[in-house]
């Protein structure tokens, strides 16, 4: 292949071919999301993720073992992420969301004063929980449905 060239100014440059590019460039590659049937699972909890500006807002990514009938009983599924967003400046959460109620159902929350916890007890815990597919790409964007995964989108109770 020949080298285009261009002008500058009267001189002659030339151009990189696209052959010296393609090896410049690196990225880093995530796994692929696994898709399972939307429904009712049993799962535990077995990470989580702290993102600072995942959707514009600080966010924090659990990852539940999916299990076919019960947890620890039967075959895994997949590891399917759920994403709860903070409160932007800090403040505390509602008692309506998702992380909340997660704390509820251990019995953690006292509804008659504000406390700090800690994730750390979420850990290990078995859930049951609704899986659905990814309907919206990040930007808001209707996502192809070829191109959905599967996600948790909440926790209904304990298992």
């Amino acid at each position: 292949m020949t080298n285009p060239q261009s002008a500058d100014a009267g001189n002659v440059v030339s151009l990189p071919t696209l052959e010296q590019r393609w090896d410049k460039v690196q990225i880093r590659l995530a796994p692929d999301r696994p898709r399972i049937p939307a429904g009712e699972y049993e799962a535990t909890t077995t990470g989580l993720r702290y993102l600072d500006k995942k959707f514009d807002r600080p966010t924090i990514e659990f990852l539940f073992t999916v299990y076919e009938g019960r947890a620890g009983d039967s075959r895994v599924l997949a590891v399917l992420p759920m994403w709860i967003p903070l409160p932007t400046r800090g403040g505390a959460l509602s008692p309506n969301c998702r992380l909340s109620r997660m704390f509820a159902l251990l019995e953690l929350v006292r509804r008659d004063k504000f406390r700090p916890s800690d994730c750390d007890v979420l850990r290990g815990k078995v859930w049951k929980i609704s899986v659905s597919d990814t309907k919206y790409t990040t930007s808001g964007k209707l996502k192809n449905p070829k191109l959905s995964y599967s996600v948790v989108r909440e926790v209904l109770d304990r298992a």
